[in-house]
């Protein structure tokens, strides 16, 4: 039987009294269920963070603005550091064992990190703000969904964010900001929680892709070429 999700109802959960040594209880007494709990090995939980291109590169040394990656905001299921699936139709449960390695808006704001120092358009990316001045992108983001959804069609990996960003010029103070909002739905090739977890990270960099097409068409950063350049925001 799968470890996926079915933790949360008496009966179907992984993660409850097994269904046996249950039955054992109502047939032989709590001695019998001592003995079967006492010799069965605690499982092994295991441990996830998004996995992404560009994870484990040095920080990036372009000639672009600083990006501040401000801590985090959550709504719902994604505050805690459960992987969460939605079958249509019902309720989100947890998978069985299997968790983020950190709450979910922290896995989120260093993959966020890890994906800028990737594209090496800027400067320093940085998650602590002491000493942060100059020119410099700050960006906000809000997890509304981070999740598998399970549909007659297949099982996909889909994220949700709404994104504010900023960008503060030396000189020039604060320029206009961008709101977005991002959603992002993946297909999950292989059917168990590392699947899932890979295809999560999948969508989160193609999220955040729509946000960097985004912040360029609206002035708050230069294209490579032009940051090679040293051309301003909006400038030619």
């Amino acid at each position: 039987m799968s470890d996926r999700k079915r933790v949360v109802r008496m009966g179907r959960g992984r993660g409850l009294v097994p269904g046996s040594a249950f039955l054992l209880l109502l047939l032989g007494g709590g001695s019998v269920l001592l003995s079967a709990c006492a010799s069965t090995a605690v499982p092994k939980e295991h441990l996830y963070l998004l996995p992404l291109l560009g994870r484990g590169a040095s920080p990036s040394a372009g000639k672009g603005p600083v990006l501040l990656v401000e801590p985090v905001k959550a709504v719902g299921l994604c505050r805690g550091d459960r992987i969460w699936a939605r079958v249509s139709g019902m309720e989100a449960e947890p998978w069985v064992r299997h968790r983020w390695a950190l709450p979910a808006p922290q896995v989120v704001r260093r993959a966020a990190a890890a994906w800028a120092r990737g594209k090496g358009l800027f400067s320093q990316v940085r998650l602590d703000p002491l000493g942060v001045a100059g020119d410099r992108l700050c960006l906000r983001l809000t997890l509304t969904a981070l999740e598998e959804v399970d549909r007659p069609e297949g099982i996909f990996a889909r994220i949700r964010m709404e994104a504010f960003a900023r960008r503060i010029s030396r000189g020039k103070g604060e320029g206009r900001p961008s709101a977005r909002v991002v959603e992002v739905e993946e297909p999950v090739r292989e059917k168990d929680a590392a699947g899932v977890v890979r295809a999560l990270g999948r969508a989160f960099g193609k999220a955040m892709d729509e946000l960097l097409e985004a912040w360029i068409r609206e002035g708050l950063l230069e294209r490579p070429e032009e940051t090679a350049r040293g051309v301003p925001p909006g400038g030619a």
